[in-house]
């Protein structure tokens, strides 16, 4: 077993990097990247790569934070990634829940930060309903629907495909702190500071049992009660529960639902249980559901993580004294030998387990014939529709590479140099960002992920595994692409919009009404000429009898006065291969008010009483309000 604490995962408010809690996290289905919520409002992506290996965190060529996005409005109270892999749930102090989905553009920098974003992934829907804090989400197995609970007492169930709300469930008498999920698909369980365990029928969402005795005399001090249910469907171990006078995590068994089984021996609440999702079996049994037995990790306010199997009276593991204050989340990888925590500290914490050390562990396959045992059919049959991959939007011929989930993948020693083909430009045919739709090869490549489109697909379709809606994730280390600066922003929910509902402000709108000043303006030397024009082909054939069309020289400095006003918008171009080019507006030519770091050297620029726009080299324009927020990001064909 190993245990490591990576200092650099962090959650600021301050431009002293000083550290706030971490209430949530959750980890890739193919293990390579870690989703956190912290008190700065903001969703961050990490790689676990360089957390897992030292070796592949000192090189500089393995991006550690993938990408930031900010578009909550309040702490991120709970963040879980669908089981498919392509979206990211994330529920927050804003009474909000946000779908994440990759943007296949590239990454940019963060606007008003040095942070740079290697991924970008942006809110794709918006769900609107709960009213107070979004406490906890969690997804179906088979991703068909998803739960979110919150402070409000009320429980959410949402569509997994259209996000359009199912059902409201106002049964809590308290603030409902935790959901779990029935992997067989027949019951939701939801946890309350009311002191309840409430399971409900996914049927017809009847309250099927009520369990109150393990939490009668439990406190009511926890921000969590985080539960989890075991991945063969037999168990649900329940947080913050009591046993006399002692702090105990319950066991509350499918099978007639009784609690009377707890696991022992922290001394204080218990916050949080996440269990294994795989099963384990003993050498020359039978793999049925008598003979499972599974795994289970507890986290407490007394800064202690411990590990339990369900067939031992004494815990496996116990870390102590691991986290300054209290244990807010756990997850575990899905190959059942990462398990990861974070904490009201501000940190994280990853304990590796090697496969000896686990000698039982069954494979996924395992536990998918568990579950089947049980026989269950909904009445209302929920079709399970399979994300397009990335493949179905491209005019590329189909690879077996949907069978695979590519890991990220150290580098190690010094970076070869690169060598750059211009005339591979010049030919074959371009995709809608301009490039060559030809993907280089290495481990630089990068498949290009698109958005799933909104038409459940025909029943010819041939249905692909969990992993495969993934199965393009681009490996690692990450090139950065000359893609648009990749902010992330929210999409406003249409249904809401028509509901009456008031879209919220952008911080980074609040951020410059008042036109304050970035400070005095930087020196800008003579304009001169940075690279001589190039010439492109028309007709988007790489053939003869093209009209080549000239393109403007690139100025060290473009600078355009505003129109009817004062104002100057300049555009500085680097000279080296630093990426250093920035968009900057000023209201009368000395104090810049807003700064924009863009990819690619700019051409053109113009400046109007309510609007700037840039023109640049790769074919993007983009569009800014006079204060500094980007209304438009668009690429041409």
């Amino acid at each position: 077993m190993k245990v490591v604490k990576p200092n650099w995962v962090i959650h600021s408010t301050d431009e002293k990097q000083s550290r706030t809690p971490i209430y949530s996290i959750s980890v890739h289905p193919d293990g390579t990247r870690l989703a956190s919520g912290g008190q700065d409002n903001k969703v961050k992506i990490w790689s676990t790569l360089p957390i897992l290996d030292s070796e592949a965190a000192d090189n500089e060529l393995n991006h550690k934070l993938l990408c930031t996005m900010a578009s909550h409005t309040g702490p991120v109270l709970a963040v879980r990634w669908a089981h498919h892999g392509r979206y990211l749930a994330s529920g927050s102090d804003d009474s909000v829940v946000l779908i994440w989905d990759i943007d296949p553009a590239g990454g940019g920098r963060v606007f008003g930060s040095e942070e740079f974003n290697v991924e970008n992934w942006k809110a794709l829907r918006r769900l609107v309903g709960h009213v107070a804090d979004v406490v906890d989400c969690a997804w179906s197995r088979d991703d068909s629907m998803l739960a979110s609970v919150g402070l409000d007492s009320k429980i959410f169930i949402w569509d997994g495909y259209t996000f359009e709300k199912l059902r409201t469930i106002d049964a809590h008498q308290g603030f409902v702190k935790g959901v779990t999920w029935d992997p067989v698909g027949n019951y939701l369980a939801t946890q309350s500071d009311d002191k309840t365990v409430r399971i409900w029928n996914t049927d017809d969402w009847k309250e099927v049992q009520t369990v109150r005795k393990p939490f009668e005399m439990s406190p009511q001090s926890t921000f969590f009660r985080r539960l989890s249910w075991s991945p063969d469907g037999a168990f649900i171990a329940a947080s913050n529960a009591m046993n006399g006078p002692v702090f105990v995590a319950a066991v509350i068994e499918r099978e007639g639902w009784a609690s009377d089984i707890s696991f022992v021996g922290h001394q204080n609440t218990i916050q949080v249980a996440a269990f294994n999702p795989r099963l384990f079996f003993r050498a020359g049994e039978d793999h049925s559901r008598v003979t499972a037995s599974c795994m289970v990790a507890l986290g407490a306010d007394d800064y202690t993580i411990s590990i339990w199997r369900n067939t031992l009276h004494k815990p496996l593991a116990v870390i102590r004294d691991i986290f300054g204050r209290q244990l807010l989340d756990l997850c575990w990888a899905n190959d059942g030998l990462t398990l990861y925590g974070c904490s009201a500290d501000g940190t994280i914490c990853a304990i590796q387990f090697e496969t000896k050390e686990f000698p039982e562990l069954s494979g996924p396959e395992e536990t998918s014939k568990i579950l089947k045992e049980y026989e269950f059919k909904p009445k209302h049959h929920r079709p399970v529709r399979i994300l397009q991959s990335p493949a179905d939007f491209t005019n590329a011929a189909p690879t077996n590479a949907v069978e695979h989930v590519n890991v990220l993948k150290p580098r190690k020693g010094k970076p070869a140099a690169r060598r750059i083909n211009l005339a591979g430009t010049m030919s074959g045919s371009s995709g809608a960002n301009g490039s060559s739709s030809q993907q280089p090869s290495g481990s630089l490549g990068r498949a290009p992920l698109q958005r799933p489109t909104l038409q459940p697909p025909s029943p010819q379709q041939s249905r692909r595994g969990a992993a495969d809606a993934f199965a393009f994730a681009m490996d690692q280390p990450l090139s950065n692409r000359s893609g648009g600066d990749a902010t992330a922003r929210m999409f406003d929910d249409v249904d809401a919009m028509r509901a009456g509902d008031k879209r919220r402000t952008y911080d980074d709108d609040a951020r410059v009404v008042k036109h304050r000043s970035l400070g005095s303006a930087r020196g800008v030397g003579p304009v001169s000429e940075i690279r001589a024009p190039r010439v492109i082909l028309s007709g988007g054939s790489g053939g003869g009898g093209g009209h080549l069309l000239p393109l403007p020289s690139i100025q060290s400095v473009v600078r355009v006065q505003q129109e009817e006003a004062g104002g100057v918008i300049t555009a500085e171009n680097a000279a080296d291969d630093s990426g250093r080019h920035s968009v900057s507006f000023s209201a009368n030519g000395k104090d810049i008010i807003w700064i924009d770091y863009v990819p690619s050297p700019t051409l053109a620029v113009v400046a109007t009483s309510a609007f700037c726009a840039a023109a640049a080299e790769d074919g993007t324009i983009r569009v800014y309000s006079v204060s500094g927020r980007q209304c438009v990001e668009r690429q041409a064909a």
